[in-house]
């Protein structure tokens, strides 16, 4: 504002200069028609002076124009500028408002800060407290495993135990159903015991060995029995040898059995023996070739379940033999020998060596008569086998079966004895020698030591044969 009021009052003062200039232009002008020469000089001065007053004048009436315009940039400039001052102060009161409610906001923070140390305070307290709480339930949950696998563990316990007591509950029972079935069957051979020592007694059997018939007359052909490299004309000799007194035995027990009327009444199935037919036979049997065994001092021969059981199996495989034109059941006759494949296969069925015939001695068809309707035809053929099996094999047969019989074979080893008859009347006799290493080579199935249910009646015979010979 100021700057306008000055250009204006330079205008004005400029406009009075030009007219108070002219009017001494005139003045000038009039003067020098009327001027003398020295004043014609001084109005030349004069006018000098004017023109340099106008130039000067000029100059700054354009001096004038340029700040006029330079004056109305600046005016509009500071317009503009005022109307940014009233911008910028109108931001500046806008900022101090904000400054203050920033103020009161700084405030307002300051507190909520301030309790935002409490806050965090207390999250302090709550996460110390929260770790606190988190180890007690890492504590619980370490206990609460613990406890669960306390629990598996006692459970599986209590599983294995039920299961054991289960087991042995089932055991238990199985041993007291096997008590009772022992019971039961102990009882069978009480009877059954009974019945054969009445049968024993009543038999009062005992073969008679002609003079010099002994282990001497034998030893010879024992010898030859054990060489390995003997000969058959060795046999030959051996046996020959033993031919005049073992001849003698047939004649002198050509009466030695005298059935009894209980035998005579027994009616029995010849071709399927019943258990306890089987076990009086082949008791009778023992009771028969142990009476020559004892006069030769060799060990008396004895009757378990597995020999009789062997000799069972050696019967089926008999029986179960068919020849290419059909024919069933092996003949010992027509086949010239013992079906020796059979009883290696039942050899093998109860463990026993099956590499040959270790084991049978048998009889043909034709000992045996009257078709063993009854107990006393199976014991009367038994009888009269034996007798020619000791006193009349050395036809062809060398005495093997009588050192078979007598015990010589096995060299003085206890002997198991079981009997049979087979579909054609042919009688079986098996003996399995005590002796793991070389015949039985599997006890659970041929058991050496199951002796018992019949040692009653051996040690019966011995009291029976001790009581007649005193």
């Amino acid at each position: 504002m100021t700057n306008t009021t000055s250009l204006k009052s330079a205008q004005k003062a400029l406009d009075q200069a030009n007219q108070a200039l002219n009017s001494a232009k005139s003045d000038l002008s009039a003067a020098q028609k009327n001027a003398s020469p020295e004043d014609a000089q001084k109005i030349k001065d004069l006018g000098d002076q004017l023109t340099a007053q106008q130039q000067l004048i000029m100059k700054t009436t354009t001096d004038l124009s340029t700040a006029q315009a330079q004056a109305k940039t600046l005016a509009s400039q500071l317009v503009d500028g005022q109307s940014t001052i009233d911008s910028i102060n109108q931001q500046i009161t806008s900022l101090k408002s904000k400054v203050s409610q920033g103020a009161d906001d700084v405030n307002k923070l300051n507190k909520e800060l301030s309790d935002l140390d409490h806050i965090n305070q207390d999250v302090t307290s709550a996460t110390t407290k929260v770790t606190d709480d988190q180890s007690a339930v890492d504590s619980a949950t370490a206990k609460l495993t613990d406890a669960k696998l306390k629990v598996t563990t006692a459970q599986t316990t209590l599983d294995e135990a039920k299961k054991t007591a289960s087991s042995q509950i089932s055991t238990a029972q199985t041993q007291l159903d096997n008590a009772k079935k022992a019971q039961t069957d102990a009882q069978t051979v009480v009877d059954q015991t009974k019945a054969s020592i009445a049968a024993l007694e009543a038999d009062n059997i005992s073969i008679k060995l002609p003079t010099g018939y002994n282990e001497a007359l034998f030893q010879q052909l024992a010898d030859v029995i054990h060489n390995q490299n003997a000969t058959q004309q060795m046999y030959d000799d051996a046996s020959k040898a033993i031919n005049p007194i073992a001849n003698l035995g047939v004649d002198l027990n050509a009466n030695g059995y005298t059935p009894t009327a209980t035998d005579k009444a027994q009616q029995v199935n010849m071709t399927s023996l019943s258990a306890a037919d089987q076990l009086a036979l082949t008791q009778f049997t023992a009771e028969l070739i142990n009476s020559a065994r004892v006069q030769f001092g060799y060990p008396a021969l004895k009757v378990t379940q597995s020999s009789l059981d062997f000799a069972k199996a050696v019967i089926e495989q008999y029986e179960q033999y068919s020849d290419a034109n059909g024919k069933k059941t092996w003949d010992i006759s027509a086949k010239g020998g013992h079906y020796n494949e059979g009883i290696e296969k039942a050899a093998s069925q109860y463990g026993l060596n099956d590499a040959g015939n270790y084991y049978e001695d048998a009889g043909t068809a034709g000992y045996i008569l009257n078709q063993g309707k009854t107990m006393a035809d199976l014991k009367q053929g038994i009888f009269t086998a034996v007798i020619d099996m000791l006193f009349n094999d050395g036809n062809g047969e060398d005495y093997l079966h009588a050192t078979s019989l007598l015990g010589i074979n096995a060299g003085k080893v206890t002997e198991f004895l079981g009997v049979g008859t087979d579909n054609l009347d042919q009688i079986h006799l098996e003996l399995v020698p005590d002796d793991t290493r070389a015949y039985i080579k599997d006890p659970t199935k041929f058991d050496p030591l199951i002796r018992c249910q019949f040692q009653m009646v051996l040690a019966t015979i011995k009291r029976l044969k001790t009581s007649r010979q005193s």
